[in-house]
């Protein structure tokens, strides 16, 4: 079966019309357009792709939307994961991986992302919206104080292109979004 990421190494059917596919690379669950628009909600079928006749949700993030979808399957998805026995813990652990990548897929169903992932999923949101805007406060890159040759004194990289010094410590501390302001920054004599 060729699949967007290639052709299918391994195909498990849960049913007529949806299955997960493995590539040599990538792989995830598909599902026939017919099928899809019986079985699956308006808001699953949006965040999917469409490609070949299926809506494709990749193994990464996007798979957890079809798995959602699917309750009679859990039992099968989750065979080898270890502490998701019960429905409940497999429900939690589908919406706790749907809010931290795809929460606007629970929010369109009304269901309430889990606040933790979903805190992670406006932060990426956030990062991402910072990076378009090419922001002087977003860090992008980091070199420790082996690039520096100075102990104690990294360089930073923000979105901007703009490169900065700040102290070692002031950046393991930051928690959340890479940001300049959190940092103290260092004045740094490159003349030589």
């Amino acid at each position: 079966m060729q699949t967007p990421w290639g052709s299918a190494q391994h195909i498990t059917t849960y049913e007529p019309g949806i299955v997960s596919v493995s590539t040599a690379g990538h792989g995830g669950f598909m599902a026939k357009k017919d099928w899809a628009e019986k079985n699956l909600t308006e808001a699953a079928r949006n965040q999917g792709f469409f490609e070949n006749g299926h809506y494709c949700y990749e193994e990464d993030c996007k798979w957890a939307i079809a798995a959602f979808e699917i309750p009679q399957h859990w039992p099968r998805i989750f065979e080898y994961m270890k502490d998701c026995d019960t429905p409940e813990q497999q429900r939690a652990y589908l919406i706790k991986t749907i809010s931290a990548w795809d929460a606007q897929y629970l929010i369109d169903r009304g269901i309430e992302p889990e606040p933790a992932a979903y805190a992670r999923y406006l932060e990426r949101h956030q990062e991402d919206q910072m990076r378009a805007d090419k922001s002087p406060d977003l860090i992008v890159i980091a070199w420790g104080d082996w690039d520096t040759q100075i102990p104690g004194i990294c360089r930073v990289a923000t979105a901007d292109g703009a490169q900065h010094f700040v102290t070692e410590e002031s950046y393991d501390r930051v928690t959340g979004l890479n940001l300049l302001s959190k940092c103290e920054i260092v004045s740094v004599d490159t003349s030589e």
